[in-house]
């Protein structure tokens, strides 16, 4: 009897909790974030795997607020979701617009090849770093990159990381405007970017 009255106490609890976003002046996006994830206005993009194989995927862009995430409580975002047809390939990019830390996170839903999160951090003045508590990762900044014998000028950003599992991210290449222009695990299986 204790736990029907506990469990009713808490549905009445939920359902009287105020939105706090409401109130909240919806503010634009930080133009630093636009400008990294553009991706040259691509509807679709290319990306080719260890073998040679390519395959077309479908860009969407999806910019909301993101309610109760504590700490950003609010905040706005740009989700852009890489896929294609049969979703055997998904990377959500979200980037906070307002938040403590203008932050660009890579997350690899149904994607066996590829374990792992990645973090990056916009830096004031263009830069870019990596989250105090990501102990693991190394941060190395190119002047520029060649990836399928496409150059890509200006900052080419790399993050390493030390192996834990065959699938585990050994490299990963961001560059602003283009997205992930690379990517590599342990076993040797790799995505990268292709005009």
């Amino acid at each position: 009897m204790k736990n029907v009255i506990f469990f009713i106490i808490l549905l009445l609890g939920a359902s009287c909790r105020k939105d706090e976003c409401s109130d909240r002046e919806q503010l634009d996006l930080n133009p630093r974030i636009v400008k990294e994830l553009d991706y040259k206005d691509l509807k679709t993009i290319s990306l080719v795997d260890e073998k040679g194989i390519v395959t077309t995927y479908n860009v969407i862009y999806d910019y909301s607020r993101l309610p109760f995430d504590a700490p950003f409580v609010c905040e706005e975002y740009l989700e852009i979701n890489i896929r294609n047809s049969i979703n055997d390939f998904h990377v959500n990019i979200l980037s906070r617009a307002q938040g403590i830390a203008n932050m660009i996170q890579v997350s690899l839903p149904n994607q066996p090849k590829f374990i792992g999160n990645l973090q990056l951090i916009l830096d004031d003045k263009d830069g870019y770093s990596l989250p105090s508590y990501n102990q693991e990762g190394k941060l190395t900044i190119h002047n520029n990159y060649v990836v399928n014998n496409t150059f890509f000028e200006g900052k080419v950003v790399e993050i390493s990381y030390p192996e834990s599992s065959p699938q585990s991210i050994k490299h990963y290449y961001y560059s602003a405007g283009y997205g992930m222009i690379y990517i590599e695990n342990y076993a040797g299986e790799s995505l990268s970017f292709r005009k």
